[in-house]
């Protein structure tokens, strides 16, 4: 679900993209024996866009959650640990955050949350 008029938000749209791709590669490497991902754009409560990306997968266990931002943090058996802690940078860069919610065999949520760009700014 895409709210049909977001505002544009402030920075730069390859490193966005770079975060967007990892999240959904992710999502999609959750779910060995297949699933669905959504993805999904509004505007939050304090004004900000945010973007969500959601999985049916295996989901990340509680005492994992606080690290999966950590560089070279994985638990993937191929994974190198870069992804996510990338994600997080490139979110920081851009004066939003990354919220999670998992639970599971249930799933995870990703919620990139991005500051609006100022008015009178060309994006």
């Amino acid at each position: 679900d895409v709210v049909p008029e977001l505002p544009p938000v402030a920075g730069d749209a390859e490193l966005l993209q770079q975060a967007l791709t990892n999240l959904v590669t992710n999502a999609i490497q959750a779910m060995p024996k297949g699933g669905t991902v959504t993805l999904g754009a509004r505007i939050g409560p304090d004004g900000a866009v945010e973007i969500r990306v959601a999985d049916e997968g295996v989901g990340i266990p509680a005492q994992d959650l606080e690290r999966i931002f950590r560089l070279y943090y994985t638990t993937k058996p191929q994974g190198s640990g870069i992804g996510l802690s990338m994600v997080y940078r490139i979110v920081q860069m851009h004066d939003g955050r990354i919220d999670v919610e998992s639970e599971v065999d249930r799933g995870t949520v990703m919620v990139l949350t991005l500051p609006v760009a100022p008015k009178g700014v060309k994006m």
